[in-house]
């Protein structure tokens, strides 16, 4: 970091890029994903100057993993093997931006840049919110989906389940960056952005981002009682005021967990549908682009939900995409940042990367349900906190070891 030039054009370029990728990121994904391109680009010519520098540390072991089993299986089981590998190479392209920011930004510099974030995605839950109560989407001139007394809410995007599992995401990290502030004024600030973006989750009617989202407070809860009880009480306060107000959204959550449920009923077909290939292909999987096309041969003949386009389970879908060696480096992913993340807690206390961490926990859980690991919103956003949280790691790390061992890292660098 000491050998790279923040003054240069092409590093200037690179930060302007991630500058816009936060303003684009709850608004626009042809900005979100041009503005990333572009950061890449500029890190890769810095990379070949020089003037920055890659060390491995143990999440490369992950990613490898995924990279690994998602481009074997499109090669090896794959019928068409460069559409399968097209597809699978459009999700793993992201986990570049997660380098790009351990490897070019500090912990300061990353700070600023998800103020930003949080700032435009105040006005997008702001939006989304809107549209719960009017039906009416201006963006895309039609009106919503509207389920008792509010609607369907999709941000400036069109599925409602992307827009309230991005918002999940955003609004633990926004109570953690909160609770770091120093002055009433940005806590305040913080908890508003926190509180719309929670409501706005919520009313998106995604039952999986909901329960994504209470998984992070209650991991939140749990990790810090004593600083955050109170956040997880509000929260719970608004749940049940707005269960109280929505009939429909009673209905949608009485559904995730009622067997008998309809909703309920047809992912347990997909789900089961997706063992079924995995039990057929339980190395490899059977590439992208190939579960709807394979999905009438391996359903169960009682079943009568039609085709879709993935497993509705994030666990499944690697599985699916990667085979066993995506599996396994999916949830050594989560695992690790996880694991690490709190171990870093030792050194320095911070409650935005708890926040970071519960993002990577709501990331898990609304997986669950839905496959959010490669809708490009919401794995945009998963790799932009996972660096935050790798950031962390690595400075907790150099000051572990100087401690511990005696190591000058000035000199290293």
């Amino acid at each position: 970091m000491k050998e790279l030039n923040q003054k240069s054009f092409v590093y200037k370029t690179l930060w302007i890029s991630l500058i816009i990728f936060a303003i684009g990121a709850s608004i626009s994904i042809s900005l979100e994903e041009l503005s990333a391109f572009i950061a890449i680009v500029s890190f890769g010519i810095l990379l070949t100057k020089k003037q920055l520098k890659l060390k491995n540390s143990i999440i490369d072991i992950p990613i490898l993993l995924i990279t690994i089993g998602y481009i074997s299986s499109s090669l090896i089981v794959s019928p068409k093997k460069i559409n399968s590998l097209q597809a699978n190479l459009n999700d793993l392209w992201m986990i570049l931006l997660f380098y790009v920011i351990v490897f070019s930004l500090s912990i300061k510099q990353y700070k600023k840049i998800l103020k930003i974030l949080l700032w435009v995605s105040l006005f997008t839950a702001l939006y989304g919110i809107w549209e719960s109560f009017t039906g009416i989407d201006f963006i895309k001139h039609r009106v919503l989906t509207k389920w008792d007394k509010l609607y369907f809410a999709s941000g400036f995007w069109g599925l409602h389940l992307t827009y309230g599992g991005f918002m999940a995401m955003i609004s633990v990290v926004a109570f953690g960056f909160a609770l770091d502030m120093k002055s009433i004024k940005e806590k305040n600030f913080y908890h508003g952005i926190a509180f719309f973006t929670l409501l706005a989750s919520i009313f998106s009617f995604s039952r999986s981002a909901i329960v994504g989202v209470f998984a992070g407070l209650f991991f939140f809860f749990i990790v810090n009682i004593k600083k955050t009880y109170k956040i997880f009480i509000i929260a719970l306060v608004i749940l049940v005021l707005v269960f109280s107000f929505s009939h429909s959204l009673q209905d949608r959550m009485h559904g995730t967990f009622n067997p008998n449920y309809i909703h309920k009923i047809w992912r347990f077909q997909i789900w089961v549908t997706a063992l079924n290939m995995i039990k057929d292909h339980p190395i490899f999987g059977v590439g992208a682009n190939n579960f709807s096309k394979l999905y009438n041969k391996y359903k169960e003949p009682s079943f009568d939900k039609p085709p879709m386009p993935h497993a509705h389970n994030d666990i499944l879908n690697s599985y699916l995409l990667g085979g066993i060696s995506g599996v396994i480096g999916y949830l050594l992913l989560f695992f690790f940042l996880i694991f690490f993340g709190l171990w870093s807690l030792k050194n320095s206390y911070s409650f935005l990367m708890i926040g970071l961490i519960a993002s990577v926990v709501v990331m898990f859980f609304q997986g669950l349900s839905q496959c959010y690991f490669v809708d490009a919103e919401n794995s945009w956003l998963f790799w932009f906190f996972s660096a935050g949280i790798w950031l962390y790691v690595l400075e907790n790390k150099k000051h572990y070891d100087v401690m511990n061992h005696g190591i000058d890292v000035a000199s290293e660098e």
